[in-house]
């Protein structure tokens, strides 16, 4: 996400700055693999978009080689790096045919569908299971969760009138509630 985030920054910086034929061949800048100073922002594009490629194929391989991988990780990463060799073959259009503004906008769009896929990778592969969730909440082992919990008059005792205990969730745990009994019903 961070590298991919940076390619698109320095992507921006260079359209906005009007740097995008700076270094007018491609893949590699005339003075080849090192460049001098004057391709030195357009070579650190081209390396940073090698970079998350190879970090955007990694992660599908990685995707189809784990064995308990979710279904959904294995289809964003899938997109993500169908997503990537389009996105590079654009900008090597996009240089071939001297920044043509149809081909800067697709690449522009598909570098957006791009963020949006490996960012919905990173969601799915970081997500913790409803099990885990609920343990960690207390509401495994026959916990209720509201041992700890207080009233809201700051009592965590018997609440007003002599009742009991009443349970008082507040919205972040009756949002946090429906997305559990969501994922269950899934």
């Amino acid at each position: 996400m961070i590298v991919l985030y940076s390619l698109m920054f320095l992507g921006g910086y260079i359209s906005a700055a009007g740097l995008g034929l700076t270094c007018p061949e491609w893949p590699l800048c005339p003075d080849g693999i090192m460049p001098s100073e004057e391709y030195l922002i357009e070579w650190i594009h081209r390396l940073a978009a090698a970079t998350t490629g190879a970090l955007v194929v990694a992660t599908m391989i990685a995707s189809f080689l784990h064995k308990r991988a979710d279904a959904k990780i294995r289809v964003t990463s899938s997109l993500a790096t169908v997503f990537v060799i389009v996105q590079i073959t654009l900008g090597a259009l996009v240089i071939d045919l001297k920044l043509h503004a149809v081909l800067v906008a697709i690449h522009l769009g598909i570098g957006i569908l791009l963020f949006a896929m490996v960012l919905m990778t990173t969601l799915f592969a970081f997500r913790i299971p409803s099990s885990a969730k609920a343990v960690a909440h207390g509401r495994g082992g026959g916990n209720d969760g509201d041992s700890s919990r207080n009233n809201s008059d700051g009592n965590s005792g018997a609440s007003r009138g002599g009742r009991g205990r009443r349970r008082n969730p507040d919205s972040a745990e009756m949002i946090q509630d429906a997305a559990t009994a969501a994922d269950v019903a899934h």
